[in-house]
Formats: C-alpha cells, structure tokens, sequence
C-alpha cells in the first residue's frame, strides 16, 4: 500500500507538470498531451477517490480498482477526455471525465456524460 502511496504521489506530482500542457500556451492554442500523461491523471484520480472514499453511481470503491492496468481513451475531443478503466476481475469499466485542463469532470460507469455532445 505504501508503494501505491508513493506512486500515486509521484504520478500527481507529474500531472501538476502537465497541468500547464493541458491548458494554452504562450498564445498559441492548446499544445499536445499525450495518451500516457491523461492515463496517468485519470489513474491519479481514481486512486484518489478510493483513498477518500468517494462513491461513483452510489458505489464506494474498493483497493481492487488500483490493480487495473487495462486503461484507455474513450473518447476525447479538444475540450475533454474519458478514459475508461477496465477492473482487472469482474471486467467492468468506470469512465473518468477530465476537462482539457486536466480537471476532473466527472466519474461514472456507463462513460456518458451530460456535458459531452
């Protein structure tokens, strides 16, 4: 658990780095971010959200979630992500929701979201 702590503390501290990627630069529009950096803030999340044990559709998750290591993009335009994240044991997806400056907008499992057309 504490090596999970450390890497969880390391990957936030990466996406604080990234943070300014996400967002526009010196004027000239947004720049690219890569797929690992947006997996690696939604891994951050998650992780986040079991520690604190937030609830996602009325479901507090457990420890099990930071096992998974199938993670992808969902969906992503130039305003958001959604990367889906795949339980390494009962198969399901839960689907974080980050804007373009990677912020989270929202979790559920069924990776539709209100704000996204």
């Amino acid at each position: 658990m504490k090596f999970l702590k450390s890497l969880a503390l390391v990957l936030a501290l990466s996406v604080i780095s990234i943070s300014p990627v996400l967002a526009h630069s010196s004027g000239h529009g947004p720049q690219q971010v890569s797929k690992g950096q947006v997996i690696a803030k939604a891994t951050t999340d998650l992780s986040d959200m079991i520690d604190n044990g937030k609830k996602v559709d009325g479901q507090v998750l457990d420890a099990s979630w930071n096992k998974a290591t199938e993670k992808d993009i969902y969906k992503k335009n130039v305003r958001y992500f959604v990367v889906s994240i795949k339980h390494p044991e009962i198969g399901k997806n839960i689907f974080i929701f980050l804007n373009r400056n990677g912020k989270l907008a929202g979790v559920n499992f069924s990776g539709e979201f209100d704000d996204i057309q």
